[in-house]
């Protein structure tokens, strides 16, 4: 069996499905946890290759929800939906749901 999250998008020109401000908040984010300097460095489509949202130079269908830009996700994850959910306990909300269809903006 096989992963269908890590098959490679059939995108013409995959760096251009990559969105520069999702990437930059991704990275604001792994600084803020202590991610290496020298990861943080990387250029946005060699970071997207060390994380593991490309493969053979393509954007994968599972870092399209995390780095794509919207427009790409409609296109090639039209059902796709997220919900995000800050939780004090297993039970108790820190912030209400929030819900989107386009990039998840970590």
């Amino acid at each position: 069996m096989s992963d269908p999250t890590a098959k490679p998008l059939p995108i013409d020109n995959p760096i251009k499905a990559i969105s520069p401000a999702a990437v930059e908040i991704l990275r604001r984010e792994m600084k803020s946890i202590g991610s290496p300097a020298d990861l943080l460095a990387c250029d946005d489509s060699d970071l997207c290759g060390k994380l593991g949202f490309l493969k053979e130079g393509r954007l994968t269908m599972a870092g399209l929800p995390v780095a794509g830009r919207d427009e790409f996700i409609a296109e090639h994850a039209p059902n796709h939906e997220w919900k995000y959910s800050r939780l004090r306990t297993d039970t108790d909300y820190e912030t209400p749901p929030v819900n989107g269809r386009d990039c998840i903006l970590v």
